[in-house]
């Protein structure tokens, strides 16, 4: 009967947020390591705005499949709701799973910030020079969001490999344009909701 109830619970928050979820009251990343640099791209948009109030989870080496969103919650001492955004961006380590764990992995995360009040939100990797196989991997994170009714946000659209510090992670400067794209996206999804 649990297993029934968390479903339809699930089913029901799988639709799209409405006007007056997103807030930005408070905004949880969780990420791999390009969001863990010193200057990476969550702190650079808590300096944008700091009404975001960013938390960064970021953690070099996370994949979708080792995530567990209500532990990351609880440690970093930030509560879901309503007014509060959860930036997923993972996946760039993902490229020796199998196409089922990456969606599966994906439907998971997306569901437990459901569960947890929050608009999940997700930060899709860029395809870069050093690894090829992510275009499956961008696949079946985007098939996963399409499932949940999750907007995405796609760094392919920032992403320049010529920035890299060690050709994989961001430099400072292409972490600050990674996080003012960023920004600009949430406002124009704030705006597509017809949130004030």
């Amino acid at each position: 009967m649990k297993t029934l109830v968390k479903l339809a619970l699930i089913a029901s928050l799988s639709t799209s947020a409405i006007a007056g979820e997103l807030n930005y009251n408070r905004t949880l990343v969780v990420a791999d390591s390009l969001g863990a640099a010193a200057s990476s791209w969550p702190q650079q948009l808590q300096a944008i705005d700091s009404s975001l109030n960013v938390q960064n989870n970021a953690q070099g080496g996370r994949k979708t499949g080792d995530v567990d969103l209500p532990r990351d919650v609880r440690c970093g001492g930030w509560f879901g709701g309503r007014d509060c955004v959860v930036l997923l961006a993972l996946g760039s380590n993902d490229t020796e799973y199998t196409n089922l764990k990456i969606a599966s992995g994906t439907r998971r995360l997306i569901d437990q910030a459901k569960l947890l009040g929050a608009v999940p939100i997700i930060v899709l990797p860029p395809v870069h020079k050093n690894s090829p196989d992510m275009e499956r991997v961008r696949k079946y994170i985007t098939r996963a969001a399409g499932q949940r009714n999750v907007r995405v946000i796609d760094l392919e659209n920032v992403w320049d490999d010529s920035r890299l510090t060690d050709g994989v992670h961001p430099n400072a400067s292409l972490s600050q344009d990674v996080a003012f794209y960023i920004y600009d996206e949430l406002i124009r999804i704030k705006a597509e909701l017809g949130v004030e």
